[in-house]
């Protein structure tokens, strides 16, 4: 679902919208279905949205085109993995959502802080979706 909404908006905003914008954009709507109060099938819902926007993310990151450092990729791949794991025992043993969204949230800071640097490449700037 999250590759669906990220798909859309990336055919959208493909000629005004830079891909920072669109990870941008991908982070808040994860975390507003993170942060909503919910009945256990819509907190599994966004929790599987939460893995699965950052399975494109690391997907994109293991690429060997994506531009991004090598370090800083591995650090953000690591990341990734950890968010994919914690999403899932979230599910099982109903764990707090809020490292989720503390996580997505510097994500989404940093990715903002980067707009200043317009040479900066983005998190998941060719993520093929």
């Amino acid at each position: 679902m999250v590759q669906d909404t990220v798909a859309k908006y990336q055919r959208v905003s493909e000629a005004s919208a830079p891909p920072r914008e669109i990870e941008l954009t991908a982070f808040g709507l994860v975390n507003r279905l993170l942060a909503e109060p919910q009945d256990e099938r819509r907190r599994v819902k966004a929790l599987g949205k939460n893995h699965e926007l950052w399975s494109l993310l690391v997907k994109d990151l293991a690429r060997t085109g994506n531009a991004l450092p090598a370090v800083l990729k591995q650090q953000l791949v690591a990341l990734g993995f950890w968010s994919m794991q914690y999403s899932v025992k979230a599910m099982c043993e109903r764990l707090p959502v809020e490292p989720l969204i503390e996580v997505n949230r510097n994500i989404a800071e940093g990715l903002r802080a980067q707009e200043a640097a317009p040479a900066a490449t983005p998190l998941g700037a060719s993520i093929a979706v």
